[in-house]
């Protein structure tokens, strides 16, 4: 089957990353936000009702907020102030309501969308990453939510699942459901590395554009990498997955060596947290 729009409904920004290198991102709620699986059944049930309400708003870091009322985090126009408790938002200024106004009317905006969309005739892929900390029942329960909610969609959901994951899964296809695996996730470091051979079959596999935006994928992370390498002159977040990411990174700018590398570097990392767990 081939899909006219994905959508991402979480749980982090890697799926909205990897469509955007294939020129297939288009603007919805979820893209940009932490999403929990039990966050998402539950501002879908609701009709996101009361979402990003001021008085429902914690800062989460400096870039982020917390709506306290579904567990999702949102990237923020909004500047946290430095407390003795810890980051704050002041509500009370006019900075934060200028900023706050921003934010609303994106949320607005999105929310707008995702109905418009899902009252569209368009065939949607809607894909989640599963978080090793859920169960694979709750993919299923969103998908029962999707059917209840709204009627006259036509779509699936893929979701993604690493395997890293010790619950994998015994059914690659079910109903609605396609389960993909990648070898693994991208680190937060790296929120747009992950398993970049894996993402680009997938999207192959179910687009209906033309192959060709390839090309736009290899632009993509060859910015990504520079922009990285300038940051990083050191290598010094020691997780299998950067390392992982770093060489599919490499690999795709056809730098072989360093690939290798920092290959070899995190399947020995990996083999030593094995033998130690």
């Amino acid at each position: 089957m081939k899909f006219d729009l994905f959508v991402p409904l979480g749980f982090n920004c890697e799926v909205a990353f990897h469509l955007s290198s294939f020129d297939l991102l288009e603007s919805s709620f979820f893209n940009w936000s932490l999403t929990p699986l039990n966050s998402l059944l539950k501002i879908i049930e609701n009709d996101f009702k009361h979402v990003y309400m001021q008085e429902n708003l914690y800062a989460a870091s400096k870039s982020m907020v917390m709506d306290n009322m579904y567990n999702i985090l949102f990237h923020t126009q909004i500047s946290p102030i430095n407390t003795n408790l810890g980051l704050e938002l002041n509500k009370s200024s006019n900075t934060f309501k200028k900023a706050y106004d921003v934010d609303y009317s994106k949320i607005l905006y999105f929310k707008k969308k995702w109905f418009n969309t899902l009252s569209s005739q368009k065939k949607i892929a809607f894909i989640i990453k599963k978080n090793i900390t859920d169960d694979f029942s709750g993919i299923n329960k969103l998908d029962s939510l999707i059917k209840k909610k709204y009627k006259n969609v036509n779509y699936k959901i893929i979701c993604i699942y690493s395997d890293l994951d010790p619950t994998q899964p015994i059914i690659k296809k079910e109903n609605n459901i396609i389960y993909y695996k990648v070898n693994f996730f991208a680190p937060n470091e790296l929120a747009w590395a992950g398993d970049l051979d894996n993402w680009r079959n997938l999207f192959l596999r179910y687009t209906i554009q033309k192959k060709t935006n390839i090309k736009s994928q290899k632009q993509f992370f060859s910015k990504k990498l520079n922009e990285f390498l300038i940051k990083n002159t050191e290598n010094h977040i020691l997780t299998p997955e950067y390392h992982f990411g770093l060489s599919q990174l490499y690999a795709i700018n056809n730098k072989h060596d360093e690939s290798r590398k920092n290959y070899k570097k995190a399947q020995s990392m990996l083999n030593i947290s094995m033998e130690t767990s």
